[in-house]
């Protein structure tokens, strides 16, 4: 049984070389775009007299704290680190070919 689970796990890794990177690249620039969108949320909320809005409990718990400037700086920044994650992938996919 431990022979199939260690021959699995050589597979998967024979079969990640890095070709992924793009996914990730994309998603950070999803959250980037995700982060603007916040701040005209944000910044439209507080124009308006309306205070029935729902949103996340943590964006809500973030806004509560620091203001649109923070929650939407988190997520800006949970969508650099992927950037940069994916173009370290991609750097390294390209050193071992």
């Amino acid at each position: 049984m431990s022979e199939d689970l260690e021959n699995r796990e050589e597979e998967v890794e024979e079969t990640s070389d890095g070709s992924d990177w793009w996914k990730t690249v994309l998603g950070g620039v999803f959250m980037f775009a995700l982060a603007g969108f916040l701040y005209w949320y944000f910044t439209d909320f507080e124009n308006s007299n309306d205070r029935t809005r729902r949103m996340n409990a943590i964006i809500a718990a973030l806004y509560n704290l620091g203001g649109k400037n923070l929650a939407c700086g988190v997520v800006a920044g949970i969508g650099a680190i992927l950037v940069g994650w994916g173009l370290w992938d991609f750097s390294k996919s390209r050193k071992n070919k």
